[in-house]
């Protein structure tokens, strides 16, 4: 006898003898929740979670490496690597994460590697952390076995001194400027080189 065959017996018999029997014997067919009454734990797809401090939080995995600059107003964590800044309201840098680069945030948690310098008003290494740049900050704690190669600088405004944001368009412009000044005055030197020639 299967399952199923108990149970419809159990519900011909008596209706109120399915719902009092024991749940792991009994399979219930049930009729699916309208999508407002849907909770998140429901979906097959993953939603934003929201940390303790209300912020929406984005996670960076540790199967991804971002080369250029983070800029979020929620909470991040971060598991991979970045080449360039972050900016944020919150940050996590995972044991395994990497950041090359500087961090601005209000709340900075560092377990991972940091090589750059940070801006941030209460700033925390746990016992796993490798930060090799400055500190600025409002509040600073450091748990024994982290290592700290800098200098650590108290303020009541540590943002003051931060670097602004910089978004990719404004970077890639800089960047480019850059190279056509470079190639200008590589491109006058050959001119001249070939007139020296002849």
């Amino acid at each position: 006898m299967n399952i199923f065959s108990k149970n419809s017996e159990l519900a011909e018999k008596d209706p109120r003898t399915v719902s009092q029997t024991n749940q792991n014997e009994i399979v219930r067919r049930s009729q699916p929740k309208p999508i407002s009454q849907l909770k998140s734990q429901d979906s097959p797809f993953k939603q934003p979670s929201t940390s303790t401090d209300g912020l929406e939080e984005t996670i960076i995995s540790a199967d991804f490496t971002i080369i250029g600059n983070v800029i979020s107003k929620q909470k991040v964590t971060v598991d991979g690597t970045i080449h360039g800044d972050m900016h944020c309201a919150s940050l996590v840098v995972a044991e395994n994460a990497n950041i090359i680069g500087s961090i601005v945030a209000n709340d900075v948690t560092i377990a991972g590697t940091v090589m750059g310098s940070i801006f941030g008003h209460k700033t925390m290494l746990n016992s796993t952390a490798h930060v090799e740049g400055d500190i600025f900050h409002q509040g600073l704690a450091i748990e024994l076995g982290a290592v700290f190669e800098g200098r650590s600088q108290g303020s009541e405004d540590p943002m003051i001194n931060a670097p602004k944001p910089e978004t990719f368009t404004e970077t890639a412009a800089r960047k480019a400027r850059a190279s056509d000044a470079q190639q200008g005055s590589t491109a006058e030197k050959i001119i001249m080189g070939s007139n020296l020639d002849n």
